[in-house]
């Protein structure tokens, strides 16, 4: 009897209406607050709410407090016989609070990761088993020199890749907006060009792969490290030959000091060693999300859609009843 006493009393507190607005009062006064003494003061809250229970405690009993609220409010209605007045009225209370539920859940169970790709390349994200082979890599690349002088770069239109799952299920994915597969959401973050290289010590060769650079546009530059040696090289694209063809430049830096240059294709000499470049791919850097809010917000974005205008319109009657 007691324990049901103490249920009861919370119970009654929380679906107070005294109780929600005390405690939508605490959160702006802690908002401004915040805001007055930190630059970031929403990002710091984003932050406080994915792992302080500080913050997150506060933040559901808001939440209990708004759902019992409306529920209370609900049942008012039901005995009133209003249910003309319930159909235009909960849309947008209950698509605010769903709003707010929503961010909760994407606060604290997000998860995201970028991964590095080229074609044929396996994607296995951290989350689950399932794992994802790139079937394609389209780059959106220019036909001719010409398009490239478009502004856009060698790159003329959206890159796009598609996927395939174990059971050769595919997904295509672009930069915007982004594709849902299995409950995750895909979009391309970044791309450019990975030429091929080879670096031989005399007759040895000491690398061969591919080296991502952040290079699109013609005259642009990206350096990278050759491993296990002190030597940069300084790529830029020289200019487009035809879609699948590029001049590029490289010098090769010792601190900051160029000992070498020269067209790669043709190989660069320096210090016993020789740096070749093979045909260049395409990679794309994908941003990978899993939020389990994201269909939440949405629903309650819809809800608020719905709820603006039919409660703008029970406003104006109840105006025009009581004139």
């Amino acid at each position: 009897m007691i324990f049901f006493n103490i249920i009861k009393g919370i119970f009654n507190v929380l679906s107070s209406k005294a109780f929600l607005l005390w405690i939508i009062g605490g959160w702006i006064i802690y908002y401004v607050s915040t805001a007055l003494w930190t630059e970031e003061a929403f990002a710091n809250f984003a932050a406080g709410l994915e792992k302080n229970l500080l913050i997150q405690i506060p933040y559901v009993l808001f939440l209990a407090s708004g759902f019992l609220n409306l529920l209370r409010r609900i049942v008012a209605l039901i005995k009133e016989m209003k249910s003309k007045d319930l159909l235009t009225w909960i849309f947008l209370p209950l698509g605010i609070l769903l709003f707010f539920t929503g961010f909760l859940v994407s606060s604290t169970t997000r998860q995201m990761e970028h991964i590095l790709i080229m074609e044929g390349d396996i994607i296995r994200p951290a989350w689950g088993n399932e794992t994802y082979r790139v079937v394609s890599l389209n780059p959106g690349v220019a036909e001719r020199s010409a398009d490239s002088k478009t502004g856009k770069g060698i790159f003329a239109y959206e890159p796009k890749i598609i996927i395939a799952d174990e059971s050769s299920n595919s997904f295509e994915i672009g930069a915007f907006p982004p594709s849902r597969v299995k409950g995750a959401y895909y979009h391309i973050l970044n791309f450019g060009i990975a030429p091929g290289i080879i670096v031989n010590e005399g007759d040895e060769k000491k690398v061969d792969g591919y080296m991502a650079l952040n290079i699109r546009t013609l005259g642009s530059s990206d350096y990278f490290d050759i491993p296990s040696y002190p030597y940069r090289v300084l790529v830029s694209i020289d200019s487009l030959k035809n879609e699948k063809g590029y001049s590029f430049k490289a010098r090769i830096f010792k601190g900051e000091k160029v000992i070498s240059e020269g067209d790669p294709y043709k190989g660069i000499r320096f210090n016993n060693l020789t740096l070749h470049f093979f045909e260049p791919v395409f990679w794309v850097q994908l941003s990978v999300v899993k939020d389990s809010g994201v269909l939440i917000i949405v629903s309650a974005i819809f809800m608020i859609a719905i709820g603006v205008p039919l409660s703008t319109i029970r406003l104006i009657l109840r105006a025009k009843s009581s004139s």
